[in-house]
């Protein structure tokens, strides 16, 4: 262990790299907020912000895997990594311009990930809010089947 290391998003990244993840969450870089978040809530809002971003550096065949290896990890009940990718799927399945093998695969991924069983949020937990939000966000998309289950 680096006893150096001062980025704990980094370093949790790079144990996910090595991992049954590798190739889902152990592909982001996890950039730092400038400041450190005040909540856990906002912790977790500033971490799938950087997923976001990630993701969408990712080019589109990049993007299409990084869909389905989550629907994957989703289906062998690893499931932690799937909710700082919500936004870029989200994005990906209502924005017109996505390429329709991308669109199919962040759709399949939604659609297993708002499938029993999935995340619950717990109050009892940090990020309650947040995980909440991220959730919710999905209750526009044009995906009856992922909008119903938000709700």
């Amino acid at each position: 262990m680096n006893l150096g290391e001062t980025n704990p998003l980094e370093r949790a990244a790079r144990d996910y790299r090595r991992g049954m993840m590798a190739d889902t969450f152990g592909r982001l870089h996890f950039t730092p907020p400038a400041s450190r978040p005040a909540t856990a809530d906002a912790a977790l809002s500033a971490l799938a912000q950087s997923a976001t971003n990630d993701i969408r550096a990712l080019d589109g065949a990049e993007r299409v895997q990084f869909f389905t290896n989550l629907r994957r990890d989703k289906t062998l009940d690893l499931r932690a990594a799937g909710i700082v990718a919500v936004p870029a799927a989200r994005q990906a399945v209502i924005a017109a311009d996505t390429d329709p093998a991308e669109r199919r695969a962040a759709r399949a991924f939604l659609l297993e990930w708002t499938t029993s069983p999935t995340e619950q949020a717990d109050p009892h937990l940090p990020a309650y809010d947040e995980r909440v939000a991220l959730w919710r966000s999905l209750v526009d998309v044009p995906v009856p089947e992922i909008a119903n289950m938000v709700r």
